[in-house]
C-alpha cells in the first residue's frame, strides 16, 4: 500500500518540453514497449510485468513481458495482481458517489460512521471528515501505532476493527487537521471502513455492486471466486524472491483490491471522457482539485477524492501508484488529451516511471543501478590483463 511520490521525477523533465510535444505525444508501437519491458526485466527490475494503455480515441491495447512467477499461468492480460493503494481511487469513487447520492456529506465527522462510543481524534472543537480523510489531511499518521506483532509477510491480515477503534480511542493529534497534507493508509483505510458502515455492508460487497459490476469489472475483487484466482500472479520482493499475497483487514480501503489490466482499462475507460451514466459524474467529481497543501515541501501539488493529481507543463496528470509486499502497480490519465496508462508488476520493483514515460516520453525512465553481468566482466578482465602485463613486463626489465 506505499505510494512514492513521482514529483523529483517530474521537475525534472518539467523544462525539457513544451505545449507543442505533450499534445503532439503518441503511445509507442507494441514492439518499443515490449522491448522497453524486456529491458527493464533482464536489469532485474521486474519479474513480469503488463501495461495497459488507451488512445485518445477509445481504443485499448495490453503490453506484456516476463512471467506471472513459477507454476502460475502464462503472463497476459487476464494475469490478475495486488494493485495497493490504486484502491484508494476506488474508495474515493465510492465516497463521491454516496455524496451524490446524498448518502454521507464531506463535511461529515467520521465518528459519524462509526459504533457508538468509538471516540475519534479532534483538533479543539474541529473534527475529521470524510473530505480530511479522502485529502490526505486529517493529521492522521501514515499507519496506526498498534500494528505490532502484525506478521512482516502479511502486515494487514490481522488489523481488525476493534484494534482499529482502540487506537483512534487513545492517539491525540500532534497538529490542526487540515493543515498539511500527510500521505495516510490509515486514513483511507477508515475512510473505506466507514463509507461501508454507511452502507450497510462490507467493503468489497459495496464496491462490488456500486462501482465493479456496473463497469464490468469481473475480475476485480478483494477475496476472489476460485475459478478467477487460478490466473493470480505469485508477488516477489526486491531481490526477486517469492512472496506471499498480502490480505487487507479492516483498511481494505486503503489497499485490497486486485485485478487485471483489461478490468483497470475499464476503470480508466471510464475516467475518460464525457459521463454518460451517473457512476462517470460520480467519478469526475472525484476528479476536482483542492487548494495546493499548506505545507510548502509537500510532494503532491494538488488532490481530488484520492487522486493525485500532477500538472506537467500546461497540461495536467491525474495518477495514483500501489504497492505491496510482492507487487507494484501505477495508473494514470490525461483527461484533456483523453489518454491513458496502467501498468502491473509482480514485484516490488517500482513502475512509476515507466508509466510516466509512456504518457508523458519526456519524463525520463529511473535508470538501472545495477551494472551489467557482461560489462563487470569485460572490466575485471581488462584490470587482469593490465595486471599480467605490468608483473610480465616487470620481469623482463
Amino acid at each position: 500500500m506505499r505510494s512514492s511520490p513521482l514529483t523529483a521525477l517530474i521537475l525534472a523533465a518539467l523544462g525539457a518540453f513544451g505545449p507543442t510535444r505533450v499534445a503532439a505525444m503518441q503511445f509507442p508501437d507494441d514492439r518499443a514497449v515490449e522491448s522497453l519491458l524486456r529491458n527493464r526485466i533482464e536489469e532485474g527490475r521486474g519479474i513480469g510485468i503488463v501495461v495497459g494503455l488507451r488512445e485518445a480515441d477509445g481504443r485499448t491495447r495490453v503490453v506484456f513481458a516476463g512471467s506471472a512467477g513459477k507454476g502460475k499461468r502464462p503472463l497476459g492480460s487476464q494475469t490478475i495482481f495486488e494493485i495497493g493503494s490504486i484502491t484508494k481511487v476506488f474508495t474515493g469513487t465510492l465516497l463521491a458517489q454516496m455524496v451524490d447520492r446524498g448518502e454521507v456529506g464531506l463535511s461529515d465527522p467520521v465518528a459519524k460512521y462509526l459504533p457508538y462510543g468509538v471516540r475519534v481524534p479532534a483538533w479543539g472543537t474541529r473534527e475529521i471528515t470524510l473530505r480530511d480523510l479522502a485529502k490526505h489531511r486529517s493529521a492522521l499518521p501514515r499507519l496506526p501505532t498498534n500494528m505490532g506483532g502484525a506478521d512482516p509477510g502479511d502486515p494487514y491480515a490481522s488489523y481488525t476493527a476493534e484494534k482499529l477503534y482502540a487506537f483512534l480511542s487513545a492517539f491525540e493529534l500532534t497538529r490542526p487537521i487540515d493543515s498539511v497534507f500527510e500521505y495516510s493508509n490509515l486514513g483511507v483505510g477508515l475512510l473505506g471502513h466507514a463509507l461501508s458502515r454507511a452502507a450497510g455492508g462490507s467493503y468489497e460487497t459495496v464496491v462490488r455492486e456500486r462501482i465493479l459490476d456496473p463497469l464490468r469489472m469481473n475480475k476485480t475483487g478483494v477475496e476472489l471466486k476460485a475459478d478467477v484466482s487460478e490466473w493470480m500472479a505469485q508477488g516477489h520482493n526486491a531481490r526477486n524472491r517469492p512472496v506471499p499475497a498480502w490480505s487487507s483487514g479492516v483498511l481494505v480501503g486503503a489497499g485490497g483490491l486486485r485485478a487485471d489490466v483489461l478490468d483497470m482499462l475499464r476503470f480508466l475507460d471510464a475516467n475518460i471522457g464525457e459521463p454518460d451514466s451517473d457512476l462517470e459524474r460520480s467519478m469526475r467529481a472525484a476528479h476536482r482539485r483542492s487548494s495546493a497543501p499548506a505545507n510548502p515541501q509537500s510532494a503532491v501539488p494538488a488532490i481530488g477524492l484520492t487522486w493525485l493529481i500532477q500538472p506537467i507543463g500546461n497540461k495536467t496528470v491525474l495518477w495514483h501508484n500501489g504497492g505491496t509486499g510482492g507487487f507494484r502497480s501505477f495508473i494514470a490519465f490525461d483527461p484533456d488529451r483523453e489518454v491513458g496508462v496502467v501498468v502491473l508488476a509482480n514485484s516490488s520493483h517500482s513502475v512509476d516511471d515507466i508509466g510516466m514515460h509512456l504518457l508523458v516520453p519526456s519524463i525520463p525512465l529511473t535508470p538501472s543501478k545495477r551494472k551489467p553481468t557482461g560489462a563487470i566482466l569485460v572490466g575485471l578482465a581488462v584490470v587482469v590483463g593490465i595486471v599480467v602485463f605490468a608483473m610480465w613486463k616487470t620481469s623482463r626489465d
